[in-house]
């Protein structure tokens, strides 16, 4: 649940070897709240955390004592539930919980002079008074720790920001879906619990979509490692040198005018190369172009014409220029020429 959540991550305070101890304390004290009252007050659920990070937030991580934690967060329970319903919830109920032998241990009572030699129900007693006077006594120390066991809602909200995590949001509204009025968009000035749903809905709206736009960028990013827009050139590839003496120039389409890494035994150094598709045309002939200056040597022919396509290639003759025959028609037998000319007469 929410409420044992955001407490189990308060139990960072205590002490390292007790932290289980604290964790099972939790678990338990919790379980047996529930048979007591269904549901569990609202009141209960978010006293008992507020006042509790309002003592513990603000301490170092391994600097709390396990009877100091166990025994606030009993105190505070009683005094959370018994506001809801004195007259049904008694101090004699907890009797059989505080004597489990684990959760005795977890409270030492048997180290602390005050709660050694009392009865059960003393003990509780005595531990209802001291929690009653911690938290209506003004902590200097601690700005969060406030005087009376009134829930600091602000807190609570400041407290569920801080963790950005949205499953515990939607727990808490689950939570307290039963307690909000129909009409909570029109509640009241002074509702305060009805603001307080209003921020959690708020929140909940903001960390979604957060979600949705880191889910946006990530894709956008695996997309670019594949594709890069705009300038072509922006990252070049290159190939490492060929670890083969074989001289073939072969070309492999799938880089787009290197060296083929079948042919010639080169090793694609980056083979995330980033090209536009807009310009794959004008990569492919720059790059040759480029390559054969750099490595001065002639660009093989990738794709030589077809057979059939001379067939259609224009004639080398030049235009409008006549072909001298040579030959002995029209002539004497000295050579002279027997054609009749437009003067002559026939």
């Amino acid at each position: 649940m929410w409420y044992e959540e955001l407490l189990m991550s308060l139990t960072s305070k205590v002490f390292h070897h007790k932290r289980k101890a604290a964790r099972y304390f939790i678990e338990k004290l919790f379980l047996f709240l529930d048979t007591l009252y269904q549901p569990l007050p609202i009141e209960l659920l978010l006293g008992v955390n507020e006042k509790m990070y309002a003592k513990y937030g603000l301490r170092r991580n391994n600097s709390v004592h396990l009877a100091a934690f166990t025994r606030d967060l009993l105190g505070l329970s009683i005094l959370y539930i018994k506001i809801t319903d004195d007259h049904l919830i008694k101090n004699t109920l907890f009797i059989d919980f505080i004597n489990q032998e684990r959760m005795f241990a977890a409270l030492n009572f048997g180290n602390d002079k005050r709660f050694a030699r009392k009865a059960p129900l003393a003990r509780i007693n005595l531990i209802e008074r001291i929690i009653l006077k911690k938290f209506t006594v003004i902590d200097t120390s601690n700005p969060l720790h406030k005087n009376s066991l009134e829930v600091d809602l602000a807190h609570i909200l400041m407290i569920v920001t801080q963790r950005k995590s949205l499953q515990l949001i939607e727990a808490m509204l689950n939570s307290f879906q039963p307690f909000i009025p129909i009409c909570y968009p029109y509640i009241e000035k002074d509702d305060k619990f009805g603001h307080f749903v209003i921020e959690l809905y708020r929140l909940k709206n903001q960390l979604e979509m957060e979600a949705i736009t880191k889910g946006y960028e990530a894709d956008r990013e695996s997309s670019c490692s594949f594709f890069a827009f705009g300038n072509p050139f922006e990252r070049v590839h290159y190939i490492a040198p060929s670890e083969s003496p074989s001289p073939v120039k072969d070309y492999d389409p799938m880089f787009y005018g290197c060296p083929s890494t079948l042919a010639t035994g080169g090793r694609a150094a980056s083979t995330t190369s980033q090209f536009s598709f807009f310009a794959m045309d004008d990569v492919l002939s720059k790059s040759q172009q480029k390559e054969a200056v750099e490595d001065d040597r002639e660009l093989p022919d990738i794709s030589p014409p077809p057979p059939y396509l001379s067939l259609f290639a224009p004639s080398k003759a030049k235009p409008h220029c006549a072909e001298k025959i040579h030959t002995t028609r029209n002539k004497d037998e000295e050579g002279n020429d027997t054609r009749l000319t437009p003067n002559q007469e026939l």
